[in-house]
């Protein structure tokens, strides 16, 4: 099992990040090994993953928690694949 995280800052106020990150499908853009996520029921999907030269499907529920800006998934079965992008305001027009 790998673990992965990253810090950045985006020219973009929170609550439009916020909105952005709703369409979950777009996550492979910037989640890396993240390949593909197709939506397969409400707040279910399915995510191919890649580590390495190895490719893998796995079946997740992904949930908003706007209280606490942030987005979290889980694994259905199969290989644990979890994790969570949280949000937080640095000024007006900038999100870490």
């Amino acid at each position: 099992m790998s673990h992965q995280e990253a810090t950045s800052v985006v020219p973009h106020p929170l609550d439009e990040v916020e909105e952005r990150l709703r369409d979950v499908e777009t996550w492979p853009l910037f989640i890396e090994g993240l390949e593909l996520i197709t939506k397969t029921a409400h707040q279910r999907y399915r995510m191919v993953v890649r580590s390495g030269r190895t490719t893998r499907e796995v079946h997740a529920a992904v949930l908003e928690h706007p209280k606490e800006n942030r987005f979290s998934w889980k694994s259905l079965g199969g290989p644990r694949y979890d994790g969570e992008l949280r949000l937080t305001a640095v000024d007006d027009r900038h999100t870490r």
